[in-house]
């Protein structure tokens, strides 16, 4: 059973979750110090940019999407991505 659902449904959960947990912010400082520390937390990266630092968000969602049509995005747990963050 997840953790996150309740008798509402699963959705219900994670939402009412996410509500109590996080923080947004909407004047972010430099993109380095967040992506460092997400990587020490172990998120794996598929597109070398955080959607929340995006200009326009709807650019990364239909990057994405177009990966995942191409087989790209899809990374199996034992690979290492390669990705090249020398931006």
């Amino acid at each position: 059973m997840c953790p996150s659902e309740t008798p509402e449904g699963p959705n219900c959960g994670l939402v009412k979750n996410f509500a109590q947990l996080v923080e947004i912010s909407t004047s972010a400082g430099e993109e380095k110090p967040f992506r460092n520390l997400l990587f020490e937390m172990g998120i794996v990266p598929i597109i070398p940019h955080l959607v929340g630092m995006e200009e326009v968000p709807t650019t990364y969602a239909t990057e994405l999407e177009a990966l995942e049509e191409e087989d790209v995005a899809k990374v199996e747990p034992e690979e290492e991505p390669e990705v090249d963050f020398s931006e």
